[in-house]
């Protein structure tokens, strides 16, 4: 569950019943959480989930309100995951250490540029949960380094046998040419 402040994006509950049925007293304070808050309370279902949960969004008049595709495949060991396009000599990928506060920082500030209106600021809420998002013990994060400068972010979590890829982003100033070359097709 994650609450950013009033009408964010944020603010929704995902991996809800993935690795076990919900009950109605777990779904009374996911309901509860968002209710306190003054926000309306929103759910990312996934099609793997608990037959739990669908019956009591059901029973509680939940709507549909959209879907989100996400496109998978299997990557065989032998499989040549060469870019197409030579990535420039001073592109760097490197993985975040949670313990490092600077590298945390960029990540944070590089992963929510591309939610953020022009001029917007992140809030001090969206900051708080960046940091979780890095820190959390099953996620795995990664910042672009383009000649020193970070300017792109990517994300990943692990839960049971699924890996969920979230708040990836790449700065205004990051060429496209380098966005595409540096993930592979």
């Amino acid at each position: 569950m994650c609450y950013a402040g009033p009408g964010s994006w944020a603010n929704q509950a995902s991996a809800v019943a993935l690795e076990s049925r919900v009950s109605e007293a777990e779904f009374d304070r996911l309901v509860e959480f968002y209710v306190s808050r003054g926000a309306e309370p929103r759910i990312n279902v996934c099609p793997f989930v608990d037959p739990s949960l669908p019956r009591e969004l059901e029973r509680r008049r939940f709507v549909v309100v959209g879907f989100e595709n996400v496109m998978a495949r299997a990557i065989e060991p032998e499989e040549d995951l060469t870019p197409p396009r030579r990535p420039p000599a001073d592109l760097e990928i490197v993985r975040v250490d949670p313990g490092d506060d600077e590298m945390v920082r960029a990540w944070v500030e590089v992963s929510a540029s591309g939610f953020l209106a022009p001029g917007q600021s992140m809030t001090p809420n969206l900051i708080e949960i960046g940091e979780r998002v890095v820190r959390h013990l099953r996620c795995e994060t990664l910042v672009a380094y383009l000649g020193g400068e970070a300017v792109g972010a990517a994300g990943m979590e692990t839960i049971r046998r699924f890996l969920t890829s979230h708040a990836s982003s790449a700065r205004a100033s990051c060429p496209s040419s380098v966005a595409a070359a540096s993930r592979p097709h």
